[in-house]
């Protein structure tokens, strides 16, 4: 990736069986971050001056492990009414843009499903500066973590309909 304007991606898609107002609802939830959160990791909200998902900033110190990375990532609306964007201002990488889209999917056996679409666009800084974004945000490690987060999505959004 020696080209500057170069973006690696990284996508997570998952069928829940929910409304997708339920599903952007969840991401609403005040405990969310802690919720999606892996464990042996931990996540600390500095501020968090969002007036929505689609708007305003959050700054936070994720911990992974004894490494303290911290990040200021701004909100906005995203391509549809269910689905926002947050970009990174100031953090690990040399560029984070993540959009959450959630979207209705087809009935299952007459009930409503909601699709998630997790899609990030992102670029480590060149040589040793982006080492260790490589580790801690390359593709094995945001596999694992959106792996979790969908499931931890499920768990909760499926379980709430019963």
């Amino acid at each position: 990736m020696n080209d500057p304007q170069t973006f690696e991606t990284f996508r997570r898609e998952s069928t829940f069986s929910c409304t997708t107002a339920a599903l952007y609802a969840f991401h609403e939830r005040q405990d969310v971050f802690a919720l999606l959160t892996p464990p042996g990791s931990v996540l600390q909200v500095l501020a968090d001056r969002r007036t929505s998902l689609q708007d305003g900033d959050l700054e936070f110190r994720l911990w992974l492990g004894p490494i303290p990375v911290s990040w200021h990532a701004r909100h906005q609306a995203g391509p549809t009414a269910t689905s926002f964007i947050d970009v990174q201002e100031e953090g690990p990488l040399a560029f984070w843009e993540h959009t959450h889209l959630v979207e209705e999917a087809p009935e299952k056996n007459g009930e409503p499903q909601a699709r998630l679409i997790d899609s990030i666009r992102f670029r480590h800084h060149p040589g040793i500066a982006g080492a260790f974004s490589r580790v801690a945000f390359g593709g094995a490690a945001l596999a694992f973590l959106f792996s979790h987060r969908h499931r931890v999505t499920r768990k909760i959004v499926e379980k709430s309909r019963k």
